[in-house]
């Protein structure tokens, strides 16, 4: 009722006539709205706190996404004010991750029992039953019968609430980083950016994987949309056919393996794969399937070419999406679905795939010192963190693991921060070039300071997030193979050198380049008040859970443990548990 009003205001507040006019011009009835709508939300927050079970809370989660997606198809289908929809909208999207931040709550609350039920509802031909065993929180419902599988299953457990609460995190962040960007079709913007929200929501949640096959392949045509439209440059169609070429050559394999699991087996979901006995043939060949599948959407090396070019046409919200979310997709996959199903084909396999990524990483870090566009670098950059991440599954270790999944955690908010300040600098100079950008201290004093943060921790240096990650990376590489751990430490050496090669190159020396071609002294102004708030809100999480990283890893050890269990390598004595 209040945006309602908020909006009527709005609108007889534009007539000089009116005496709301000249009321508004005094006391500024719209900020007290405002404000009046910000309390509204959280008090329905709380009241979903107070009053929500589980069973309801998951499905009202479910319902605030498709509410959103419905709304923005309303404006676009009657053309509402811009500005009215940009504001409701980061309102739902703040409101989203609000309410999934009670999801560890829940998580937390109900504790670890032995397959205690917690409650059974039934709604016509859809019914959700809820359990808490020693590892999963089950939100499952039995839809409807189809060709591959009658039953989809949606679960949170220790790991998949983190990513869920990433993904409602930054979408509030991609709407505030565009908000005064001249981006065209904005009302078409935020309906695409909201069905990303929905399909990444659910492939966190699914243990079934040709559900997860949907949602991912539903990701790719908003991404299609958001390069395509709102890219930057003139390539940006050769980069998002690149994309959706490659992404697609990926879904290829995990189609095959889908098939080939159900034609074999008669289920494709994860709980009932593992408690399935698979031949050693058919390991080694579902693996492969899935591991190429995977390292395309990754992606990994020599599969990565379409990663550099779809950062560099993509808008600052795309890169913010694409390296702090779709990234994590393929990772998370490799730890879902083939690090848990095929552990003889792992073992057997691991050490050509650990020497494969070591090479890819060393092979990212060179091209990284060869490239002069900012938004390259940190895409390279990206690539040789992924592949730390690999590194780290393919141990089989629990310090590796969890130190992986921290890696996922924390590169998706170190990599957002890279590409959201870089978005910045191209909104004041319009250029990317590092030749162009020099002495930005001198006129960016704050840019600066926050940059040397993110910068730091994207070399995971001590009291970084990424810094317990890589610890816990190369702690298992230790204990697997002492010489590719040897060469991971180099390979983190030249992550360092042109990490501060890069911060020195753009924030020191002769600044001559920027002032021949800019003459208006307005062009360099340091942060506004909403680019210095996104920006402290990243450095004080990097900075937070790089000193407390207990908060992630105890709940993560739960899944890990089960995840390992048929694995010899398991030492549940570890660094990562000491934490």
């Amino acid at each position: 009722m209040l945006f309602f009003l908020n909006t009527a205001f709005n609108l007889l507040a534009r007539n000089k006539s009116n005496v709301l006019y000249s009321l508004n011009s005094t006391i500024s009835l719209k900020k007290v709205l405002d404000v009046a709508i910000l309390f509204l939300f959280l008090f329905d927050y709380y009241i979903l706190a107070l009053l929500f079970t589980f069973k309801t809370f998951f499905y009202t989660f479910e319902f605030l996404m498709l509410f959103s997606i419905l709304f923005l198809c309303i404006a676009i289908a009657f053309k509402i004010n811009i500005w009215v929809i940009k504001r409701l909208s980061l309102f739902l999207a703040i409101f989203i991750f609000l309410v999934s931040l009670l999801f560890l709550v829940f998580i937390q609350s109900y504790g670890i029992t032995d397959y205690d039920w917690i409650g059974f509802s039934n709604f016509s031909n859809m019914y959700y039953y809820f359990r808490r065993d020693r590892y999963f929180t089950f939100i499952s419902s039995i839809l409807v019968q189809t060709i591959i599988s009658d039953k989809f299953f949606f679960y949170i457990d220790g790991v998949s609430v983190f990513f869920i609460l990433l993904t409602t995190f930054l979408v509030p962040i991609c709407i505030l980083v565009s908000w005064y960007s001249s981006v065209e079709k904005v009302r078409f913007f935020l309906l695409m950016l909201f069905i990303l929200e929905f399909a990444l929501v659910n492939s966190f949640t699914t243990s079934n994987l040709f559900v997860f096959f949907i949602f991912f392949e539903v990701i790719l045509f908003p991404m299609f949309f958001i390069i395509g439209i709102w890219g930057s440059r003139d390539r940006k169609i050769h980069a998002v056919f690149q994309f959706l070429l490659y992404t697609l050559i990926g879904s290829v394999f995990l189609y095959v393996a889908i098939f080939y699991l159900w034609w074999g087996y008669n289920s494709v979901d994860y709980l009932v794969l593992k408690q399935t006995p698979l031949s050693f043939f058919d390991q080694n060949f579902l693996f492969w399937l899935l591991f190429i599948s995977f390292s395309f959407k990754i992606p990994l090396f020599p599969v990565h070419i379409w990663l550099p070019e779809a950062h560099v046409e993509a808008p600052t919200f795309g890169s913010i999406i694409l390296a702090g979310l779709l990234l994590k997709l393929g990772t998370y996959g490799i730890m879902r679905f083939v690090i848990s199903l095929f552990p003889d084909a792992v073992s057997y396999f691991a050490p050509l795939v650990l020497v494969l990524v070591i090479i890819g990483i060393f092979y990212t870090s060179f091209s990284t010192t060869r490239q002069l566009d900012l938004k390259k670098i940190i895409a390279y950059s990206s690539i040789g963190h992924m592949g730390f991440v690999i590194l780290g599954l393919f141990t089989t270790y629990i310090d590796g693991l969890s130190g992986s999944l921290y890696l996922m955690i924390g590169h998706g908010f170190i990599s957002s921060a890279l590409f959201m300040s870089i978005g910045f600098l191209y909104e004041r100079y319009h250029t990317r070039n590092i030749t162009d950008l020099r002495g930005l201290v001198r006129f960016m004093p704050l840019f600066g300071i926050f940059f040397l943060i993110y910068t730091l921790a994207n070399v995971s240096f001590p009291g970084t997030f990424n810094f317990i990650a890589e610890i816990g990376v190369l702690l298992a590489l230790v204990k697997s193979n002492l010489i590719l751990a040897v060469c991971s430490v180099f390979s983190i050496i030249f992550i360092m050198v042109y990490s501060f090669w890069l911060y020195n190159r753009i924030m020191y020396g002769n600044s001559f380049a920027i002032l021949d071609r800019y003459e208006i002294i307005g062009k360099y102004m340091d942060l506004s008040l909403r680019e210095f708030t996104l920006m402290s809100i990243f450095a004080f999480l990097i900075i937070f859970f790089g000193f407390f990283p207990s908060i992630i890893l105890t709940m993560f050890v739960p899944y890990c443990d089960y995840m390992l269990l048929p694995y010899d390598a398991i030492h549940r004595g570890g660094f990562i548990f000491v934490l």
